[in-house]
């Protein structure tokens, strides 16, 4: 189907999933201007268009704020034809707040869209899903590492490498990796454009920044998951192999520490100082 005939279709309440939240932002971007007729440039500055985020470092969105955004949805439109309503990172409803959202979303009236959107459609409750048309929006560029993962990445294997031949990795090489580690969460954290944030307020720049951080971190234990297997499959340290889920069961601890809002280089300075300590064989 032709995209523009797609986007002429106005389901009342629709779920926009995607790998990347940036990937399913844009899409809506340019729905919610087809709707309100205007461009996809100014459309989150149109009368009718309202949106909610997480807010701060807990990154929820709150019942009330969910009760006045159902308020809003019952009041008329300003200048379009149509209204639009947008909760981005939907997962982040608590179940008191998406409980509220229920009726709301349930029955709209005929000239409002909502559209809840997310990277993790099951952390949603199975009501809030039922009750939405689901549309997910593929990621066509490939996920690579950036090269500064990359480079990173390469440090972490020659120093796991270093161990295995029973070389010493000393602490300025680990707080070395801590350090280049910390700087590049920080690079990323602040790679928001103006663009972005002049329609949010400080609370919610908060919020996404945590966001940002938090994929960074996880895309960092995955690729360092990735390394460790690389190194003991092609490099068949078949002495050392009982150091493998030893290893991969400590990176996991050192992740979920920062599930519990431990900062992310405690967490991972927790897991490379093992590089130095274990008992040589």
């Amino acid at each position: 189907m032709d995209l523009n005939v797609f986007l002429e279709r106005v389901p009342q309440s629709v779920l926009l999933t995607s790998l990347s939240l940036d990937v399913a932002k844009q899409f809506l971007l340019r729905w919610s201007a087809r709707l309100l007729q205007c461009s996809k440039e100014v459309v989150e500055n149109h009368p009718d268009y309202f949106c909610v985020r997480p807010v701060n470092k807990m990154r929820q969105i709150s019942v009330d704020v969910v009760r006045e955004l159902s308020r809003n949805v019952f009041s008329s439109p300003h200048r379009s034809d149509r209204k639009v309503f947008v909760i981005y990172e939907a997962d982040r409803l608590p179940r008191t707040a998406a409980n509220a959202f229920l009726k709301t979303l349930e029955e709209p009236p005929l000239d409002t869209s909502l559209f809840l959107l997310t990277t993790r459609p099951y952390d949603l409750l199975p009501t809030l899903r039922s009750r939405c048309w689901w549309i997910s929006i593929p990621v066509s560029m490939s996920h690579h590492p950036c090269d500064e993962v990359q480079s990173w990445m390469q440090t972490f294997k020659r120093y796991v490498k270093q161990y295995l031949q029973g070389d010493e990795v000393s602490l300025m090489q680990i707080y070395g990796l801590l350090y280049h580690f910390q700087s590049y969460i920080e690079a990323e954290t602040q790679k928001m454009q103006l663009s972005e944030s002049e329609y949010l307020n400080s609370e919610e720049v908060l919020a996404i920044k945590a966001g940002i951080e938090k994929r960074c971190v996880q895309q960092f234990f995955l690729a360092m998951e990735e390394s460790l297997g690389e190194i003991f499959k092609r490099n068949q340290v078949l002495e050392k192999m009982y150091l493998y889920p030893e290893w991969i069961q400590n990176l996991e601890k050192a992740f979920e520490l920062t599930e519990v809002n431990l900062s992310a280089a405690s967490a991972l300075e927790v897991f490379l100082l093992k590089l130095c300590s274990y008992r040589k064989i």
